[in-house]
C-alpha cells in the first residue's frame, strides 16, 4: 500500500522513510499536490536458477509428450486457422 511524503519529510524523516520502504511500502514524493518521485522496494529478480528448478521439479510427474498434445488436440478449436498461411 502506497503513502504520500512532502520533500521535506525526506530531510526530517529520512530513516522513517527508509524503514517503511524496506517493509514494502511505497512512498510517493509530493510537492503542491503532484507526485515528483516514489520510493519503492527494489523489485525482486525475475526467473530462478536452473538448480532452484531442478530441485522444484524433481519430484514431478514425468508428462506424456505425445499424450499432452493429444489432449490439447480435444479441446482446442479446430476451426480456427493461421490468415498468413499459403
Amino acid at each position: 500500500m502506497g503513502s504520500e511524503a512532502q520533500p521535506r519529510d525526506l530531510r526530517n524523516n529520512y530513516g522513517d522513510l527508509l524503514r517503511r520502504v524496506q517493509a514494502g511500502e511505497t512512498v510517493d514524493i509530493v510537492r503542491d499536490g503532484v507526485a515528483i518521485a516514489s520510493l519503492t522496494p527494489p523489485r525482486l529478480p525475475r526467473g530462478a536458477s536452473r538448480e532452484r528448478l531442478v530441485e522444484v521439479f524433481a519430484g514431478a510427474d514425468h508428462i506424456d509428450r505425445d499424450a499432452f498434445f493429444a489432449d490439447l488436440d480435444a479441446v482446442s478449436d479446430s476451426s480456427l486457422r493461421d490468415p498468413y498461411a499459403t
